[in-house]
């Protein structure tokens, strides 16, 4: 199945990166957090660190829920909030990322963070 997602980061101009996945709701797409890219990934645009402070910044990672947008549909019945979850949890393993923050918006994306969690605990912050 393929997955749409984003992924920003700007590797060269930190000390500090850390991942973070942005889940949005079934009733939303990607795009609820496309303003939030440069102000995570890139956050010295916006003065916000000084020399005197560490560069953090964040890699972030949006995925489009499948069946949504850009993402593709089941070829098979039945996916439900655990099936997504183990679906992203694949997305992750894909990308490499060993720990991450996981933020998820909304009821369902809520549901879908909460349900992620228990079957990768190692995974997230």
């Amino acid at each position: 199945m393929k997955i749409h997602f984003i992924r920003v980061v700007h590797r060269d101009s930190y000390n500090d990166i850390y991942p973070i996945m942005l889940l949005h709701d079934w009733q939303s797409s990607f795009w609820e957090f496309y303003k939030l890219l440069p102000i995570l990934s890139n956050p010295n645009r916006f003065e916000t660190a000084t020399e005197s402070r560490r560069k953090i910044a964040f890699d972030v990672i949006i995925p489009s829920i499948p069946s949504l947008i850009f993402s593709e549909k089941p070829s098979r019945p039945g996916l439900g909030v655990i099936e997504v979850a183990r679906i992203l949890m694949k997305l992750a393993d894909r990308l490499l990322l060993s720990n991450y923050i996981l933020y998820s918006h909304g009821e369902s994306g809520c549901m879908l963070g909460m349900f992620k969690k228990p079957s990768c605990p190692a995974y997230l912050f």
